[in-house]
């Protein structure tokens, strides 16, 4: 049996093997789309409850003007490992603390 080039098989194999590839990487993307900005969204979300957890320390310790104690806080606070950077700017303070 030939197979030539405008037969139908070929015609079949190639259009077969073009869609399922057109279908695989609409796929790969989607999923990589989707689970990306999930990712992002949870590492969002963490920052998010920390900042929640030391702002009332941090603001009460402003006001007093312990900035010892705001030391403490942000050192206990970089023992985390999802933490890697803690700036506190604010107008009391002279320069921020870092």
């Amino acid at each position: 049996m030939k197979v030539f080039f405008n037969s139908i098989v070929l015609k079949t194999l190639f259009l077969l093997l073009l869609s399922s590839s057109i279908f695989i990487g609409i796929v790969f993307f989607s999923a990589n789309y989707f689970f990306s900005h999930g990712y992002i969204s949870i590492v969002r979300e963490g920052i998010r409850s920390i900042e929640s957890n030391i702002n009332p320390i941090i603001s009460l310790n402003l006001s007093y003007d312990l900035t010892d104690s705001i030391n403490e806080v942000a050192q206990k606070q970089l023992e985390n490992k999802k933490i890697l950077f803690i700036k506190i700017e604010s107008p009391k303070l002279k320069e921020p603390l870092i």
